[in-house]
């Protein structure tokens, strides 16, 4: 098993670090722009302008408030939630397919267990989306910084700006456990990650890349207008958690409800790869 790991670490993984750069870069960017913007508006409007690290990172992954359709105002998908779905989509759905008809092939049959061969891909897949919120972490904690560095300000609190969710998401958030809340925003969307690319990663194999890339956004998409723990986007989302929405999805649900299906997927690939003539 070790060496299947390995070797898709190598062929899978380590060659994509130019794009964890990039992801790293492009949410530091993002996050010292918002900064030094949503600082002047607030100033400019009499209202608390002190930022937080919590304040960024719930303004990297707010997501939406549950959709309810009033036919006054237009619902809007927030771009960064759309945005990581599918670079993210991008990094899971290219790898697994393309080293099951080269390298992998020659694995699966020098090796004689296609089992270890898809559990390989089920671990590489975890350990891309872990990868992949790191670097926009360490972007968030980057671009964090280099506003410390420009307005002097004192950043590193837990303390959520009310006035600024008020703002930019027209949302009352008064009494949130913001150190809960980093919580859920830390763990949450890699959970319903791991679960979006495992289904798209096994949807590749049965039907073609195109197919996997397809449902994976269309998922996201549905998510955004369906506030459930079976909806799995709505584990990306924090205006969607149950601690800023009494109706809102808890991490527990989401959790198990990530497990299963996961281990659904794992077993399904299995049987496939099993049956699957790969000569």
């Amino acid at each position: 098993m070790g060496r299947y790991i390995k070797a898709d670490m190598d062929r899978g993984l380590k060659v994509k670090w130019y794009i964890f750069a990039a992801i790293i870069l492009l949410s530091a960017v993002r996050i010292l722009l918002f900064d030094i913007s949503i600082n002047n508006r607030l100033s400019n409007l009499s209202m608390n302008n002190q930022l937080s690290v919590v304040d960024n990172f719930f303004y990297m992954f707010r997501g939406m408030k549950e959709y309810i359709s009033t036919g006054r105002d237009a619902f809007e998908i927030s771009d960064a939630y759309l945005i990581m779905n599918i670079i993210l989509a991008i990094l899971i759905g290219i790898y697994p397919v393309k080293d099951s008809k080269g390298v992998g092939r020659l694995y699966m049959v020098k090796g004689k267990n296609r089992s270890l061969w898809w559990l390989s891909k089920c671990v590489w897949n975890v350990l891309t989306v872990v990868f992949f919120y790191i670097s926009i972490y360490v972007g968030i904690l980057a671009g964090t910084i280099i506003y410390e560095l420009i307005s002097h300000a004192d950043v590193w609190h837990y303390t959520l700006n009310i006035d600024m969710v008020r703002l930019i998401c027209n949302y009352s958030v008064e009494g949130t456990d913001t150190h809960k809340l980093l919580l859920y925003i830390i763990f949450m969307p890699v959970a319903a990650s791991i679960v979006l690319s495992y289904i798209q990663m096994l949807i590749s194999f049965l039907a073609g890349q195109i197919t996997g890339y397809i449902i994976v956004i269309i998922a996201a998409c549905m998510s955004a207008y369906y506030m459930s723990p079976f909806a799995i986007g709505n584990g990306m989302m924090a205006l969607r958690y149950v601690l800023l929405n009494p109706d809102g999805v808890k991490m527990s649900h989401v959790i198990l409800i990530s497990i299963v299906i996961s281990f659904f997927v794992i077993f399904v690939g299995n049987i496939y790869f099993k049956k699957k003539d790969i000569i």
